[in-house]
């Protein structure tokens, strides 16, 4: 394992690889953050909305219902 390190250092080509590695956990990273906190958002406006339809507090349109 050393040893590759050693000749990842030492290359070039290899460098670059390993940058672009670095790069895309670390996006993959701030992806899944940014995405577990869109879904714990979307997920309590579901559950207002399941509330307001059981208890019939939902928005009134004028309209009666038959």
């Amino acid at each position: 394992m050393k040893e590759m390190f050693i000749r990842l250092y030492n290359e070039e080509h290899a460098a670059v690889i390993a940058e672009y590695a670095l790069m895309a956990a670390l996006i993959a990273a701030a992806l899944a953050a940014t995405v577990s906190r869109i879904g714990d958002g979307v997920a309590v406006l579901i559950q207002k909305a399941v509330g307001a339809f059981s208890t019939g507090d939902g928005p009134s349109t004028g309209e009666t219902a038959l």
